[in-house]
């Protein structure tokens, strides 16, 4: 009788123990998730529209088990670093930055230890940096944050060029960050690679800009003088450049400052590409200047770039970013 009863108690302890492990909100063991986690693959190499599909799919089933990680296991050491892959996969791959910036603020409220800190504050800055509502001046805030954090001068000197490049097309505001990298971080590589190459560019806002090129559409040499008293939005790319522009972008622009009488075209650095890729307006430098003067005149080496140029054919701004370029279009230029 007793030994039935001592194995009644074991069955009943046993089964509670299954049950509760089976429930649908049972805490699994952080040995168990991040072995999970870490048998999903990403794909290499070159992806065809099948390869990009599982590379997502796997990217979003890594950011799903590390916030269960992140959930259950709070305090485990490996959370820091696979945080810092979810909000690196958010933003990066899914354009999710405003979810970034809800979690770290929420995250940051618990006082989080030092290096979760770290990584929280840095994908903070560059969500902040990939938002549409932060501004410039909250996102540069997020970058000192960082700094204060321990984030480096490297990762701190690439922010602040990176907000110079895509966050404004003012070249007065571009010039106050140069500068913050030359008096704050003067031993950075990218200072010392990338932000005189910029400068040099930023040199030529307020001169007259020139160029002669072929139209595509008609293989007939032109010069940008033809369109003086218009102002102009040049799109500088390459032909394989990761991030083109959607379809009829260039006309649409148009559309929307037609009351200014914009001009928008898109200028081919190299080969020009496909004619089925090419937009209604399409521009290259002639053959008899394969060296591109005019681009090493300008400093131009980092694609997809954006010039403004005004009614009198003085180049006004330079941005990598599109939406950047039109909105300060917009504000300055009448």
């Amino acid at each position: 009788m007793l030994k039935f009863i001592v194995f009644l108690f074991l069955a009943l302890v046993l089964g509670f123990t299954i049950g509760l492990a089976l429930s649908p909100g049972a805490r699994r063991s952080a040995a168990h998730i991040l072995a999970e986690r870490d048998a999903v693959k990403l794909p290499g190499g070159f992806l065809d529209d099948a390869g990009v599909k599982e590379l997502e799919r796997c990217c979003r089933r890594r950011c799903d088990l590390a916030r269960e990680l992140m959930d259950a296991w709070p305090g485990h050491v490996r959370v820091p670093e696979v945080a810092a892959e979810r909000w690196a996969f958010l933003g990066n791959t899914f354009a999710e930055h405003d979810t970034v910036l809800e979690e770290i603020e929420h995250l940051l409220a618990d006082s989080p230890s030092k290096a979760l800190e770290l990584r929280a504050k840095r994908a903070r800055a560059w969500s902040g940096l990939h938002s549409e509502r932060i501004g410039l001046a909250e996102c540069l805030g997020f970058v000192d944050g960082a700094r204060a954090a321990g984030a480096d001068d490297e990762w701190t000197a690439t922010m602040l060029l990176y907000a110079a490049q895509e966050r404004t097309a003012d070249p007065d505001e571009q010039r106050r960050l140069c500068t913050r990298v030359h008096d704050e971080l003067p031993r950075a590589i990218v200072m010392k690679r990338d932000v005189g190459v910029w400068e040099r560019l930023l040199s030529h806002v307020g001169a007259p800009f020139e160029l002669d090129f072929v139209d595509l559409a008609t293989s007939r040499l032109a010069s940008i003088i033809e369109w003086r008293g218009k102002p102009i939005l040049i799109h500088a790319r390459r032909a394989h450049d990761w991030a083109p522009l959607p379809e009829n972008a260039l006309r649409e622009i148009e559309d929307r400052h037609r009351d200014i009488g914009l001009v928008a075209v898109q200028l081919m650095m190299g080969e020009p590409g496909s004619p089925a890729d090419r937009p209604d307006r399409q521009i290259i430098a002639p053959d008899d200047d394969p060296m591109n003067s005019w681009e090493m005149r300008y400093g131009i080496r980092k694609t997809p770039m954006f010039l403004v140029v005004d009614a009198q054919g003085r180049l006004r701004s330079v941005s990598q970013s599109f939406a950047t370029s039109e909105r300060w279009l917009s504000a300055s230029i009448q």
